[in-house]
């Protein structure tokens, strides 16, 4: 089980949107993804169409249990599976103080089960935050071509490096969110940071679908398949797909 996630301490950069739509992807493509909304906020689950104060068992109850059988979501596409979230998980984070490896632990019960795993953090560096960078053999940092978001994403990866253990394999990796085309400043910041930090190929445009997707409870990859953005996220699978073997 390949194992990502998806982090940036600034919020609205499209973190939940590359969560869901980079898990449809997968899925599209014949693997077994798991999402993990590690977000007390529940971005992820409510934009699969879930109330989070409905669901009857959350990655709170998973941290905290020691279920053999955990009750997953299943969501459009096949082979998608969600372990939802709500606000009970900002009672686990305070529980999870200086305790880096409690999410490796008990997410190794999916390994065999599933193709990929995809954790969607929340926009902070707190003890959640931590246990996914640990877990992580993959840290995708969702980035707009923005000089200020250029500069944050510098600090994390300091960050990030202090973090991780000194023998860590985990790759960090950017990429591209909200592009604008055809504008200059877009374009110099894209071209720094292709400079600067590992970054993906593929470059996510803005649209207005994002929101309507969300809205429907459905990845834009399943709601507009024939859409930019959904041969944008396809691509991005692609790359993580090729990544994936590379790293067996």
């Amino acid at each position: 089980m390949r194992r990502l996630a998806i982090t940036n301490q600034k919020g609205g950069v499209g973190k939940t949107t590359t969560a869901a739509n980079l898990g449809a992807g997968l899925a599209l493509m014949g693997k077994k993804v798991l999402l993990v909304d590690l977000d007390p906020q529940s971005g992820l689950t409510v934009s699969l169409g879930f109330d989070p104060q409905e669901v009857s068992y959350t990655v709170a109850d998973f941290l905290e249990s020691s279920d053999s059988k955990p009750k997953l979501l299943s969501v459009e596409p096949d082979n998608l599976y969600l372990l939802p979230s709500n606000y009970d998980l900002t009672v686990v984070e305070y529980q999870l103080q200086r305790k880096r490896k409690v999410l490796s632990e008990k997410l190794k019960i999916f390994e065999g089960e599933f193709d990929y795993a995809i954790v969607d953090c929340p926009p902070s560096l707190g003890w959640l935050v931590v246990n996914a960078l640990v877990w992580a053999e993959m840290v995708i940092v969702p980035v707009q071509a923005e000089y200020l978001s250029m500069i944050s994403l510098g600090r994390f990866n300091q960050l990030f490096n202090s973090i991780m253990d000194p023998d860590s394999s985990a790759e960090i990796r950017a990429l591209i969110t909200m592009y604008m085309k055809r504008t200059y400043h877009s374009e110099e910041v894209l071209q720094i940071l292709r400079e600067r930090f590992p970054t993906f190929e593929t470059v996510i445009t803005r649209t207005v679908k994002f929101a309507y997707s969300t809205v429907a409870g459905k990845p834009l990859m399943v709601m507009y398949p024939d859409s930019e953005q959904a041969r944008q996220y396809k691509n991005l699978a692609m790359e993580v797909e090729k990544w994936a073997k590379n790293r067996q």
